[in-house]
Order: structure tokens, then sequence, then C-alpha cells
């Protein structure tokens, strides 16, 4: 008996966050008794959501085709906004006409032609297979605006009330028009269904649904599994919620997650007990592997586990994390350094978590909250891979600033965790690089840059220099420490008095990813330093209207991103005489900071000048 064959296609320009969400949604797909295949228009401007792309193909090469745009098409993406003017609704049109093409040509037995915002049900290709319907969309619930009611993609020329009341009742229903997510048959697509690139003022959906019904065919509704909509990042929070409240459905368990703590120590009598009392209640074992502590470090580990392994240090940090994993027994893995801490209000958040958190999670993201100022608040923070299921098998890499490598479905969840620092900083890790250098092991792309930033903290700025462009010189190098590498060389020439490398550097950030607060305020530095205060404004103002990065990787400068740059703002409209806009920067910045010294004394100076 043969098989149905169904084509999953996609139109996608989308943020990376969504995108990966999407895409996981994919995998998730049951495909009992059918084929399924996939097919995406690549329109993406940024190339990291291209790459998942790839990283999708590399998974389902043999049933992957990716058709690439010969330049990007300038309407919003698929997330955030509806199309707006009739030109984009007209290029959505022509993108989702290219797909229905080759669906037509392949002769598939359906095409499943989806926005990449959403989120499937594991059962959407098999419930909508039972339908037997020529055209029918699955529904999702919109909330176009914060707080707004929810409405559905689906619509009836004459609805009421009781039309969203019927909505809400699992079933299949006659509706007038579909969109978002519409399942067509081979012989629609044989007798010409398509969007109509013409007068598509209202949409390019309503197009679609007007000229099938013209074609004779009825549309419908399925109700039995709705799907997810992603409209703003916010959203993206809800997932969690969406998986259980599916899984619950099926009559699957929703009990608590079990986990296991698993650290590295090595003289940390200071710090673990604080440490290990701030996770009491949330983990259900402890695995402490100490790699050669002469002080009291296992006695106090003994208080909490009496799983305490011995392993002999070999410079190498990796290994020392793999044989901690190596022991846990739990469903997840949850890693801490000895000078972490959980505070109470995210101890709270992370017991909400464990019993609620979907087990098709791989790993859970959370904030590290690295650096502070003096008055307590946070002004350096990063995202770390912190909690994994151990059946997924991740494990670390480098012999120094170790990392995790993790794929699948990562959850960024709001607990942070708060790093206080207890030891002062050696030369451990320069001297490990050199080892290895001096052993003749070369170092790989993510040890160069790190050896240099370890150069660059001894001052050693010419060596670190060397080792950066060495870096960016490799293929494989991670953007965010690419935007770092160069930023960190600007400072060091800075240091040397090499100005125009300095700013050559700040500027090749842009070469990487749209601007970064940091790159933006240290650009800014060097035109202000030069007295060119327009130019300085010009990019401290951009700083002021990026948004802050929320679920970044890589180090984020919060002091950068928020009061600094309205303060240095302040100081060059000051300068070119514009003193109502200092004012109303210097007043930006104090809701940020308002006890920092220069900001309350241009307060006052403000208030005696009778500035309004």
């Amino acid at each position: 008996m043969t098989v149905p064959h169904v084509l999953v296609a996609s139109p996608i320009d989308q943020h990376v966050e969504v995108l990966r969400e999407f895409l996981l949604s994919l995998l998730e797909l049951e495909e009992t008794n059918v084929e399924v295949s996939y097919l995406f228009y690549d329109n993406n401007r940024d190339r990291n959501a291209s790459q998942l792309l790839w990283e999708f193909y590399k998974k389902k090469a043999d049933r992957v085709s990716i058709v690439q745009a010969q330049s990007p098409l300038a309407h919003p993406r698929w997330i955030g906004t509806q199309l707006s003017t009739e030109e984009q609704m007209a290029q959505a049109a022509r993108m989702k006409n290219d797909l229905l093409e080759i669906a037509r040509d392949q002769e598939v037995d359906y095409v499943l032609l989806v926005n990449p915002n959403l989120i499937l049900h594991p059962q959407t290709i098999s419930l909508l297979l039972e339908t037997k319907k020529e055209i029918i969309s699955p529904l999702f619930w919109v909330e176009w605006e914060v707080g707004a009611a929810r409405v559905p993609q689906v619509w009836r020329e004459t609805a009421t009330a009781d039309f969203t009341t019927q909505l809400q009742q699992p079933g299949i229903y006659q509706v007038d028009g579909v969109g978002g997510c519409i399942w067509i048959s081979y012989s629609a697509l044989a007798k010409g269904v398509h969007f109509p690139e013409m007068n598509v003022s209202q949409g390019e959906d309503l197009g679609f649904s007007q000229q099938a019904k013209t074609l004779g065919y009825s549309l419908y509704v399925d109700t039995r599994a709705p799907l997810y909509h992603i409209h703003r990042i916010h959203d993206l929070k809800g997932i969690i919620d969406y998986k259980r409240a599916s899984r619950q459905k099926k009559g699957e368990g929703n009990e608590p997650i079990t986990i296991s703590l698993c650290m590295i120590v090595k003289n940390e009598e200071s710090v673990l007990e604080r440490c290990l009392r701030s996770v009491e209640g949330i983990v259900d074992e402890i695995i402490i592997v100490d790699t050669g502590s002469t002080d009291a470090t296992k006695e106090i580990a003994s208080q909490f586990t009496d799983r305490i392994i011995d392993f002999k240090w070999i410079d190498d940090f990796a290994a020392a994390r793999n044989e901690s994993f190596r022991h846990a027994t739990q469903e997840y893995i949850l890693w801490l350094d000895a000078d972490d801490v959980l505070r109470e209000e995210d101890r709270s958040t992370f017991l909400t978590l464990k019993n609620s958190l979907d087990r098709s999670v791989d790993s859970v993201s959370m904030a590290y909250h690295l650096y502070f100022d003096s008055h307590g608040k946070v002004n350096t923070v990063l995202r770390r891979n912190r909690l994994v299921r151990r059946s997924c098998g991740f494990h670390w890499e480098g012999v120094v600033h170790e990392n995790l490598l993790v794929a699948g479905n990562v959850y960024h969840s709001e607990i942070a965790i708060v790093h206080k620092k207890a030891k002062q900083r050696t030369d451990r890790n320069l001297r490990i690089f050199e080892k290895q250098m001096e052993n003749g092991s070369p170092l790989s792309a993510r040890d160069l840059f790190f050896y240099a930033n370890e150069l660059r903290d001894k001052e050693r700025y010419e060596e670190a220099v060397r080792f950066y462009q060495q870096y960016l010189q490799c293929k494989d190098g991670d953007r965010s420490n690419q935007i770092y590498a160069c930023l960190r060389m600007a400072e060091s020439y800075y240091l040397m008095h090499e100005r125009e490398q300095a700013l050559y550097y700040a500027l090749k950030t842009l070469e990487y990813d749209l601007p970064q607060g940091e790159a933006c305020s240290r650009i800014a530095h060097f035109f202000f330093a030069e007295n060119r205060y327009a130019e300085a404004a010009f990019w401290y103002e951009m700083v002021t209207k990026l948004p802050q990065p929320e679920d970044s990787y890589a180090n984020v400068e919060v002091d950068l991103w928020t009061w600094y740059p309205h303060l240095q703002l302040c100081a060059c409209y000051e300068r070119l005489g514009d003193l109502k806009k200092a004012k109303f920067h210097n007043d930006a910045a104090h809701s940020y900071h308002p006890d920092h010294p220069a900001i309350v004394q241009n307060k006052q100076a403000f208030e005696r000048l009778g500035i309004q």
C-alpha cells in the first residue's frame, strides 16, 4: 500500500530564536504511515537563521530542499507585525506561490504551507490526513496586541460570538477564510489554487481563500489540536505551557523532573556551603568531583552528599566536568561552580520550573550575573545552558573556559545564577594554554580566542592583538566571540595609543552583525575623545534605540546599554550648546542610575539653571 506523501513548505525570514522553535516542532511531528518531506524558501536576512535551516537539512538531508532567495525581499518578518503594505503582501504571495508550484511539480499528495512563527502540534499531519479535506487549516489563536482578546486566524463572513465559542470545541468546521497554516491537496493544486498577487490590500490569505472558493472548494478548520502562534519574542515563554497542555490531553503524566547537581571543586571551603545551601530542596542528588583539595572542602561537601569522587587534575576542565556528568543518575543535570549561588527569588522560580518542565526540553538556559556595580546592580550578564537532559549525552569540550555542547530543544528560563567570585585571578589558564603550545598541540579557534583574552587581562596587549587576529582568520569562529574579539582589539589598540586601529576594529564589529551597544559606545568614545561631539552623539543615540539582548550567550555589559550612553549624550549636547537635549538624556540616565555622582551633579546643575 502506498503511503501518502506530504510536503511541509515554508517561506522563511525569521528571528533565530523563533525559527529554532518552529524547526524543533517539525522534528517532533508524528510521521506514522505517511512520507513527509520539507521545502524551505530561505529569505532570511540573518545568516544565523539560514544556518539553522542547514542544520535541519543535516538531520533529514534526504527529505529537505532549500530554495535560496537571490536577494532577501524587504518585507517584515513573520513575527511581530502584520504585513502592512500591498507590495509586502504581494511579495509574500509570490513566495508562497513559488512553493506551491514546486509542490505541484513534485505531485505530492498534500502540501502543508505554514508560516515559520508557529509551533506545530505533533499530531498535526496525522489529524489533517484523517479529515480527507481538500483545503483545511489547523486552528491557532492570535493576540495582536498585548492584553487583547485572542482571535482565531480563520474567519466567517458573518461571524458571531457563537463562532468563537464553537472553535473552542474540538471538531472540524466550515469557514470562509483560512490562513497561516494551510493544508492543500494535489487535486486543488492541479486545479490552480494560488495566492493572487494583485489587489491584495487585505492580505494574501484572504485572496487565496476567495480564489479557492471561486474554484468550487469549501474551506475548513480543524480545532482538535491547535497550533501555538508566536507574535512577539515574549511569546516564546509560552511554549513550555503549550507543550505541557498538549501532553496532558494525550493522558501523559506531569510529574516533577529529577535533577543531579554536578560540580568540580578544589579548595572551596569558603564558598561551597553557601552554594549547596542555595539549591537544597531543588536537586535530588549531588555529585562532587574534587580535583585535589587540601582544605576542608570535602568535609563540607560530605554534609550534603556521599557522592564525592576524587579526580586527578590533568590541566583539563572539560575532562573534570565530563567526569562529574558521568556519575549522574537523575533525569536532568544541573551544573554550578562553587562560587555560584541561587537567590531566594530564583529558588522559587526554579521549583516552579522543576514541577512543570516538559520532558521534551533538552536544555534550560539561565542568566548568569557575573559582575555588579557598587550599588549591587548587575552590570555584566550572559546566558549559559545550565540544566540538561541526561539522556542527550551532552559533553564538555575545552581545556580552559570549557563549553557544554548542547543541541535540540532549548528553553530560555527567567532563572538567574549569581556569580560571587571569591578567589583572585591567577596565571593558571595562561599556563595551561602555553603548556599546550609548548607540547606542540595547536590551539583550536576557540582556544585562540580565550588565550587572547588571558593575554589582554595580563596587559600583554601586542600579543593579545596577534592572537585575536589569528582567531578572526578562522572560518569556524563564533559570531559573538568575533564581535568581542574586535572590541577587545579596539580597546588594546586604544591603550597602546594607536587610535586609528582602535576605531577600525570597533567599526569592524559591523561586519559580523547589526550594531551592538558595546560597539557603538566604543565608537562614540573615540569621537568624544577627539572633541567630535556631533559624531559621538550619533553613535550614542544609536545605542539608545537598540533593543537590549535578552537571551544572549555573549557577555552583555548592561551599563553600556542603559545609563552610560545617556550620560554621555548629556555631555555631548552640553558641549554642542543644546541644554534641553542634554537635560533630557541626563534625566534618562537618572532613571537607570539615580545614585551615580555625575548624574546627580548634572541634575543639580540643570535645576540651578532652570532648564526644564
